[in-house]
């Protein structure tokens, strides 16, 4: 709904009545319809009239509706009788909930706080003729649809984190919306600062698929250090290059669902935000460091076996070394392994915190210029160049460490053979698995000698150099860990037999697809003596390509009174789905009828009580039925079921179902079509004319029987209904 420059929402003349010569003197106008509403949202109305001889008296004003299924003009408010409305509105008309107040002497703004679903209808705004003379129009009418609020915003993210001045940041959040009509998302992330009232956009992408930074922002956004990536068709990815300390506060996204009235103008029906992450950010000043600083690595043996120990030393020398503070780094090509900080704290690589934890990974300082990193037992996937990093840290009088520029050592290679063991493991090459279903894995054991630990990892390609991330592992004693990005998914690791593991990951999606490892350890004690692993290829067919939906009905061409059933068959869905039902009866309007959610749960559109719904469940599908009783003009239109689907805290509309066309015929009319020899059929939206020629010596109508017949086939025969 557009806005004037004085904020009331813009207007256009929906008609005008027009005296024998020249334009009508009364004139009265309001935003065109249907307004597409949710239910809890505001609704606002403007009405303006125009055309009475006294321009500055102020006119008073009424509002009515009318309901779907009762033509009965209801009384709301009016600006002149507090007592006008009737007892469904008089309690909000009193709680201030529905308000009509004058925008200026000639126009009014009416308003319903919070919608309800009974709200829907017909909308009339009515002005007082105050004079002795009618000449125009004194009333004006807005259909209104009141909606399901279906939009969905969700964060990932933890309720808190802590940076240092100068790290990247990388949020993420899901929003999606299961509205019928046609909607666009708009997306915002904010900042709320511990000391500021009001929120601080950083950046957002709007509805038309523009980017636009915050104000303060602009700057950062220009520079490549803000950005914004919307992932897949639900995820929005906020990243900071470098964070600052003017960063520090709530980070959070906000979702708007926008909808386009009549008008061309866009309006926000629902808007929501994800859960607050405390961001903390640490002070970090740069020391510039003049003293040289050289580091050196070496293997005490660079050639080894599966299952041995790689030890590697790394020795820093510079000036005054034993008063300062060093933090120290091991790296396998670009991925860190560990890092010693300056006060001694060990920090684990994503890749190698699980190996720390079952032990076969260690690292110390081991005096005042040595640090040794322990790999044991190792895999063949550890050879490889490996580097040691130094950065000298100066103390603050804070007791905090400023870190200075690091210092790299030269390459040392380590070579990793294959050793003699019984033990070998055996997986399918491929598997393929449809998005929602559960995801399956078998890694069967050959050779077992002592106690086995399994660790399940992923990557996106078979890449060599893309590494492997956890997604669970089971350790010897049976306890499970999920890697940290499946620390949310329901996924869990067993081992149904001796020499069995399994994998399970449920509502698997297209992004879970890539290479599957199943990597097997053999313990003796507490100490690793081999290792094996085993690859597979995982493919994740999306669900709209295979789950599908059609319509079809029996009778869908009735007379007035007669009973139709339409059926919306589903086939293929791996998980509950959420069905709407929708009828549209012109090229504007597009009324959802009900909506069957995959708890079970009903939500009607207003008061729909010639229709009735059933489920019939089968082995391969399930039929969805509406059955329309004692159809009447109001039930002809074209239906469509339409399906979606919850995965990931985000829904996922799938293609909807072919319309198909219902026509309500008055009584008498399907006898004067089969008398002509016309079959009018609406078979999946597509109506056909099929007939049986008779001369005109056979029959002979009446002329008034004839434009009745032709009126009644008229929708049949019009060209929206062909292909």
């Amino acid at each position: 709904m557009g806005l004037t420059t004085d904020g009331a929402p813009a207007l256009t003349a929906v008609g005008s009545m027009r005296r024998c010569q020249g334009e009508a003197k009364v004139l009265t106008v309001a935003q065109t319809g249907p307004l597409y509403r949710v239910v809890g949202s505001p609704l606002f109305i403007s009405c303006n009239v125009s055309g009475f001889s006294s321009f500055s008296d102020e006119k008073q004003f009424e509002f009515r509706v009318q309901k779907p299924s009762n033509p009965i003009d209801i009384n709301i408010i009016s600006t002149n009788d507090p007592n006008f409305g009737y007892a469904m509105y008089s309690a909000r008309v009193r709680s201030k909930e529905v308000t009509l107040k004058h925008v200026s002497p000639n126009s009014v703004l009416f308003e319903i706080q919070s919608l309800q679903k009974n709200d829907e209808g017909e909308f009339e705004c009515t002005v007082i003729n105050s004079e002795l003379n009618y000449d125009g129009t004194y009333s004006v009418k807005i259909a209104v649809k009141v909606i399901d609020n279906s939009l969905s915003v969700s964060s990932p993210n933890p309720a808190s984190l802590s940076y240092n001045e100068g790290d990247a940041l990388t949020l993420t959040c899901q929003a999606s919306s299961n509205t019928v009509q046609h909607t666009h998302l708009s997306l915002t992330w904010y900042l709320h600062r511990d000391d500021e009232d009001k929120a601080r956009p950083i950046i957002s992408l709007n509805r038309d698929f523009t980017l636009s930074p915050g104000q303060e922002f602009e700057q950062r956004y220009q520079d490549g250090l803000i950005m914004l990536d919307k992932v897949g068709e639900a995820t929005y990815r906020l990243k900071m290059t470098r964070v600052e300390l003017s960063d520090q506060g709530l980070i959070y996204c906000q979702a708007d669902e926008w909808i386009q009235d009549p008008d061309r103008s866009w309006y926000s029906i629902a808007q929501k935000d994800a859960s607050k992450t405390n961001l903390r950010v640490k002070a970090k000043e740069r020391v510039p460091d003049t003293a040289s600083l050289i580091v050196r690595i070496s293997a005490q043996q660079a050639t080894l076996q599966e299952g041995q120990e790689l030890s590697l030393s790394c020795n820093i020398d510079t000036r005054n070394l034993e008063e300062r503070f060093f933090s120290v780094a091991w790296l396998r090509g670009s991925v860190e392994l560990v890092r010693i900080g300056p006060t001694g704290v060990l920090s684990l690589g994503s890749q190698y915190s699980g190996r720390e934890k079952q032990g076969e990974l260690r690292a110390a300082r081991i005096g005042n210029s040595d640090y040794r990193l322990i790999l044991q037992p190792v895999r063949t996937e550890d050879q490889g160049e490996y580097i040691c990093r130094a950065w000298p840290q100066e103390r603050g009088q804070d007791g905090a460490f400023t870190q200075g520029a690091a210092q790299d050592s030269s390459f040392q290679l380590v070579s990793i053979s294959v050793a003699g063991s019984g033990l070998s493991l055996e997986m399918q090459s491929t598997v393929n698995v449809n998005e929602g279903e559960v995801l399956k894995l078998t890694c069967k054991v050959h050779g077992v000698k002592d106690q086995l630990s399994v660790t399940w990892q992923r990557k996106l390609t078979s890449t060599s150099t893309v590494i492997f991330t956890n997604v669970v592992g089971l350790s010897q004693e049976g306890v499970m860990e999920k890697g940290e990005e499946f620390t949310n998914r329901k996924v869990k690791a067993m081992r149904p037999a001796t020499d069995t593991f399994t994998l399970e990951l449920d509502e698997v999606k297209p992004t879970d697809a890539g290479v599957y490892q199943c990597a097997v350890s053999e313990w003796k004690v507490n100490s690793k003596t081999n290792s094996r692993s085993q690859a597979v290829t995982v493919t994740v067919a999306p669900i709209d390509s295979f789950v599908k939906v059609n319509l079809i009905g029996r009778n869908n061409i009735v007379t007035v009174g007669e009973n139709v059933e339409l059926m919306c068959r589903v086939r293929g869905s791996p998980v509950p789905i959420t069905l709407i039902w929708s009828l549209q009866r012109d090229a504007s309007t597009l009324d959802n009828i009900l909506t069957l959610y995959s708890n079970g749960a009903i939500s009607w559109s207003g008061d729909q009580h010639s229709y009735q719904m059933k489920v019939e469940s089968k082995p391969n599908d399930v039929i969805y039925y509406l059955l329309i009783n004692g159809a009447s003009h109001r039930e002809a239109g074209s239906y469509q079921c339409s399906v979606s689907v919850f995965l990931e805290n985000a829904y996922k509309k799938l293609s909807s179902s072919n319309q198909l066309a219902v026509m309500v015929q008055n009584p008498g009319t399907a006898d004067i079509c089969h008398a002509t020899g016309y079959v009018a059929q609406a078979i999946f939206g597509v109506c056909s004319i099929s007939s049986l020629f008779l001369t005109m010596s056979v029959l002979t109508l009446s002329p008034s029987l004839s434009e009745q017949a032709q009126f009644d086939l008229h929708p049949c025969l019009d060209k929206k209904y062909h292909h």
